[in-house]
Order: structure tokens, then C-alpha cells, then sequence
């Protein structure tokens, strides 16, 4: 009968199930003795790396011809900056915005369009850089944006640094934890290294208009920092 079966297969089940609690239990108390932390490791780096976003702003009632005439001005424009030793120059982005009629703007009509053709522009040379802005400027380009901020070669050697630093910060503070909770040891479980995370300095030149001269690339500091988050289990 099936129940006969069942029935003679019973301790079996019970010997396994009871085998198995032991190591229930020793998961249990693995997990109660488990610790998660995180440490940080933070510092001031000087910029020695700037940034700018520079355009074409053109408008009329031509979409089409605008784009062109705009992508035209920027093609000799990018060839210049990509001549200039020590500064590195790109396709930036492509905006167009209607522009409604002011005497009615309820109205909602479009009296026509302007757009932004624009290039990005890097580099750790500041006085070349500046001296780019400035005859870009000159002649008729509009400066968007400027930050200054680390360069990628500083950023890679400060986080490697501040990885070593954080390293010791977690074991000082796994160590700390054990001994404070009166235990002799500790093993590491898991350990997760964020990314090195620099703030850039904006220095609030949005929007200059034609003609407008590019200001002073001041270096500043930037503070870069490194997190670890560290799970510990003490013994």
C-alpha cells in the first residue's frame, strides 16, 4: 500500500532532517556574529583640469538653413581648437528651441527657432585653454559652460592613494569592533570599493554673450573620496 511505502521511508526523512539542523544553526550563529560597517577616506586635490562647453547660437525662421550655417561655423571653429597644442576638442551637442511671439504669448505661434551647435573642450594647460576661449569668443561663439576639476591622471593616482588609506581605516575599524565586543578575532566576509567621486568646481559662466571674454581659469581644490563597505564576522 502506499501508506506502507510512505511509512517505511519515515526515519529516513527524520535522520536526514535532524542532520540537517546542526548546520541551520551554524548559519544562524554565523549571521548573529556578522558586522557591517563602512569607512571613508577623503581629500583635497588641487584642479588641474578645466572643461568648457563653447557654441554656435544662431536664429531665424529656418530650422534647416540655421542647423547648417550653424554646423558650418562650428566645423572651422573645432579645427582651430583641435590645432591648439595641449587641448583636447569634440563634437559637443545640437539643441533647437522655438522662439514664440512676445506680443502674444498666449497665442502660443512660433516667430521662429534658435539653435546651439556646440563643442567640448579639455584640457590642463589653463593659459592655452583661456587664450582658445577668448578668440572663440572673439569671434562670435558663445561660452556655455566651465568647470574646473582633476585631471584623469591625478584622479587615478589620488584614488589608488586613498584605497591604500581606506584599507587601513577598515582594519583599524574591524579591529576596534572585536575588541570591543570582547571577542579575540575577526574574518573578513565581504568587502565592496566604491568609485573615486571628484566634485568639479562650475564656475558660473553659463549664458556669456557674444563677444563676452572667458574668465579667469582660477585652479581651486576639489575634494575626491573613496568608500568601503566591509562586512566582518567576529570570533
Amino acid at each position: 500500500m502506499p501508506w506502507a511505502r510512505w511509512a517505511g521511508r519515515l526515519p529516513l526523512a527524520v535522520a536526514a532532517l535532524a542532520a540537517l539542523l546542526p548546520v541551520a544553526a551554524a548559519g544562524q550563529d554565523d549571521a548573529r556574529n556578522r558586522v557591517s560597517f563602512r569607512v571613508e577616506a577623503r581629500r583635497e586635490v588641487a584642479n588641474d583640469w578645466a572643461t568648457a562647453d563653447i557654441g554656435v547660437v544662431q536664429q531665424g525662421r529656418n530650422p534647416a538653413k540655421l542647423a547648417a550655417a550653424a554646423r558650418q561655423r562650428l566645423v572651422s571653429s573645432l579645427d582651430l581648437a583641435k590645432r591648439t597644442p595641449g587641448v583636447i576638442a569634440s563634437d559637443g551637442s545640437y539643441r533647437t528651441h522655438p522662439i514664440y511671439d512676445r506680443d502674444s504669448p498666449a497665442s502660443g505661434r512660433i516667430v521662429g527657432w534658435r539653435v546651439n551647435q556646440s563643442m567640448k573642450l579639455e584640457s590642463g594647460d589653463l593659459e592655452a585653454l583661456g587664450a582658445l576661449l577668448d578668440e572663440l569668443q572673439g569671434a562670435g561663439l558663445v561660452l556655455h559652460d566651465l568647470r574646473m576639476g582633476v585631471s584623469p591622471k591625478t584622479l587615478g593616482r589620488v584614488e589608488d592613494e586613498l584605497i591604500a588609506e581606506a584599507l587601513g581605516m577598515y582594519r583599524s575599524r574591524a579591529n576596534l569592533i572585536a575588541q570591543g565586543l570582547g571577542r579575540s578575532d575577526w574574518t573578513l566576509v565581504d568587502l565592496i570599493v566604491g568609485d573615486a567621486t571628484p566634485l568639479d568646481r562650475n564656475l558660473g559662466v553659463m549664458g556669456l554673450p557674444e563677444g563676452a571674454v572667458a574668465p579667469l581659469l582660477p585652479e581651486g581644490m576639489s575634494e575626491i573620496s573613496i568608500t568601503l563597505d566591509a562586512t566582518i564576522e567576529i570570533k
